[in-house]
């Protein structure tokens, strides 16, 4: 429960960023519709987690496409850019490549 309840802290500090000003229980909303958008990644339509963005944004907030879209995009990197940074790094300090990655796919 406690990590569910830092990740929408994350969404709601996001939100105020973005300059929408939402509550913490619509920020939590639409995390719920990211987390059930990303189940269904669809490739050519950016994603689950951007459709999910953007549907709950469009839908229970009447915030126009194009902001809802541009809103989806900035919160996709802010929410994967950690990740990967810290897979890179674990990458440097381990010694590993991306042709190690790709020698495993095979075995």
């Amino acid at each position: 429960a406690t990590l569910w309840v830092v990740i929408a802290l994350q969404f709601w500090f996001m939100m105020l960023g973005m300059r929408f000003d939402f509550s913490f229980l619509a920020a939590t909303l639409v995390m719920v519709f990211v987390a059930i958008g990303s189940i269904a990644q669809v490739p050519g339509i950016g994603g689950g987690f951007q459709a999910g963005f953007v549907f709950c944004l469009g839908t229970f907030f009447a915030v126009s496409p194009e902001k809802a879209v541009a809103a989806s995009l900035i919160a996709w990197v802010f929410s994967y850019a950690p990740t990967i940074l810290i897979a890179a790094i674990y990458m440097l300090y381990s010694g590993l490549s991306l042709r190690d990655l790709r020698g495993l796919e095979t075995t």
